[in-house]
């Protein structure tokens, strides 16, 4: 498959929402409780996760230090879920969980948010997809309304097959829930040796000793599935499950969670007739 070209434009990811984290002890219980270091608050915003206890995703998203307290940003989908998980492990701490209504999440190629950046409470860029730059506001003043209205319109369709392209599942975080981080291709989303977290240990074995077993790789289609998730098989064994795919310029790519028994292998057969391609 041709390289993905870089996509113009703006669009609000309306399906992403903030959760307000704060208290006295919020960076304390979020140190203990997430995959990221809150000893040190810089960068102020990072690609972090919630993790059980076996190194399964409750959810991922971008933590952003605000003042003394923290926006936790993410996928609407995940953002119940991620409560009671953090209820869940409060005991005494001076903590206290809540939903920040007015947040608005959006996403902009690098000369659009130019445009957009001095009106946006925050905004940055993420290692997997460089080239696209992040805006989060609280407000949509007239100022914001005046620079969208110079600036083209992105399609969500080729926004998602330009993350697909690369191999990153963060506009699908939610067909990744239960899955080890490791294997979503989020190794970012973690701050090595920062002590104790639900799943540390199984974190730290996979670093240690090797690949995950399995592993989110970017697939060409032949066609669109039939549906979302569909099983892989290579010689009537199964050999992973597409998680996420996209029509774009003709052409149908997607990522899988591929067994590594299967990464060096030829096409994979989907159900019914569906061919996938390992890129």
């Amino acid at each position: 498959m041709p390289k993905s070209l870089t996509p113009v434009g703006v669009l609000q990811l309306e399906d992403w929402c903030s959760l307000r984290l704060s208290g006295s002890d919020i960076f304390d219980f979020l140190h203990r409780l997430s995959t990221l270091d809150f000893r040190t608050k810089a960068p102020p915003i990072r690609l972090g996760a919630l993790l059980s206890g076996r190194a399964q995703l409750i959810s991922s998203g971008f933590f952003e230090v605000v003042g003394d307290e923290v926006l936790y940003t993410l996928p609407e989908s995940l953002a119940e879920e991620s409560l009671l998980h953090l209820e869940k492990f409060h005991f005494a701490e001076a903590v206290t969980f809540s939903r920040a209504p007015a947040s608005c999440v959006w996403i902009a190629d690098a000369s659009s948010a130019k445009t957009l950046l001095p009106l946006a409470e925050s905004s940055w860029v993420t290692p997997a997809v460089p080239d696209l730059v992040w805006l989060r506001t609280s407000t949509r003043s007239e100022g914001w309304t005046e620079g969208l209205s110079h600036l083209a319109p992105l399609s969500r369709r080729v926004l998602h097959a330009h993350f697909l392209a690369v191999g990153s599942i963060l506009l699908d975080l939610d067909q990744v829930r239960e899955t080890l981080i490791l294997e979503a291709n989020l190794d970012s989303a973690v701050d090595r040796n920062k002590g104790c977290y639900p799943g540390q240990e199984v974190v730290e074995r996979i670093f240690t000793y090797g690949n995950a077993n399995k592993k989110l790789i970017p697939v060409s289609l032949d066609k669109e599935p039939s549906s979302i998730p569909c099983t892989l098989h290579y010689d009537n064994k199964e050999a992973g499950v597409l998680l996420a795919c996209e029509m774009s310029e003709g052409r149908v790519g997607g990522l899988a969670m591929i067994h590594r028994n299967y990464w060096e292998k030829g096409p994979l057969k989907g159900d019914p007739d569906l061919v996938a391609t390992i890129l």
